[in-house]
């Protein structure tokens, strides 16, 4: 019979030397772990002035550097938001881009593909052609248009239009930005004048966007503004 294990042993707890080696390599790594996240914290500050701001937007770094006003950045956002709920978002970016739909507050929920119904329909084409607005207030290139069909009595929508970015445009800054999830490069060390060029573009495309806004603004205003005078009147009697 082989002799018991004393107290002093490896027995039931095991080996004293694995257990000091698992200890440290757990030190170790915790260690590690906590390096890497300060490494994080201290690229976000560097980026955009506060170690708060994520990286994972650009006009988020913009906004925090008082680069783009809230305003600015909400409809670039918004602009980000439309492109992806009709064409799809980048692979890896839906726990971004349900983040981007909380912040604009607007009903952007996945939609189920292949879904015909004509609720369904009448929101694709009620948002296509919200953001065809933005694609023109950014100088856009659109070739083709929005074609449906009736299908088994279903009117179905089959072909979406093509927005085209002529290189160094405007549209194109504000897509490389927002829908491309690019950090332009005059917001990092060693810019060059084209840096800044893309900047001014980009710039120019959100400030675009939020006048666009504005005015959609005071035309739904005035509607409803002519449409209670209606009512009004359709009540005063003769």
């Amino acid at each position: 019979m082989g002799k018991k294990k004393g107290k002093g042993g490896a027995g039931k707890g095991g080996d004293p030397v694995d257990r000091l080696r698992k200890a440290e390599l757990e030190a170790k790594r915790r260690d590690e772990e906590k390096k890497e996240e300060q490494r994080r914290l201290d690229k976000r500050k560097a980026i955009a002035g506060d170690e708060r701001v994520g990286l994972d937007f650009p006009l988020d770094v913009l906004n925090a550097r008082g680069l783009i006003s809230d305003d600015m950045k909400y409809e670039g956002l918004r602009f980000a938001v439309l492109a992806w709920w009709l064409y799809g978002s980048p692979p890896g970016c839906e726990a971004l881009y349900e983040r981007m739909v909380a912040g604009v507050g607007e009903e952007f929920g996945l939609r189920v593909e292949g879904e015909t119904s004509e609720r369904q329909l009448a929101r694709i084409l009620s948002n296509k052609a919200r953001f065809e607005r933005m694609v023109a207030a950014l100088g856009g290139v659109k070739r083709g248009e929005v074609q449906v069909r009736r299908v088994a009595g279903r009117t179905v929508l089959y072909r979406m239009p093509i927005f085209l970015a002529r290189k160094k445009s405007v549209l194109e800054a504000v897509e490389r930005a927002t829908q491309m999830l690019m950090l332009p490069k005059a917001v990092m060390p060693n810019q060059e004048p084209a840096d800044y060029e893309e900047m001014a573009r980009l710039l120019k495309g959100l400030a675009a966007l939020v006048e666009l806004r504005k005015a959609e603004d005071r035309h739904w205003r005035r509607k409803h503004t002519a449409s209670a005078r209606g009512v009004q009147d359709l009540s005063t009697p003769a």
